[in-house]
């Protein structure tokens, strides 16, 4: 991880990003999963808070992106 010469925090970007990425896309397995078990779960309030936490989560990625092409 010390070892990249162009710029230092390279790998610590790469690796926030591929451990958030894969968080999210975790996440959207396991409630794809429950919803397959309980199909009148979208009305419930897991359902919203499910889609309000993964919209701040793809804000995160997108201001993350943007803060690492600077």
């Amino acid at each position: 991880m010390d070892k990249c010469q162009a710029q230092y925090f390279i790998p610590i970007y790469l690796i926030v990003n591929g451990a958030v990425s894969l968080f999210t896309h975790f996440s959207s397995m396991v409630v794809s999963i429950y919803q397959r078990k309980k199909p009148d779960c979208e009305a419930t309030g897991a359902a919203k808070f499910y889609n309000y936490f993964n919209s701040v989560v793809y804000c995160f990625l997108l201001a993350w992106f943007i803060a690492g092409e600077l």
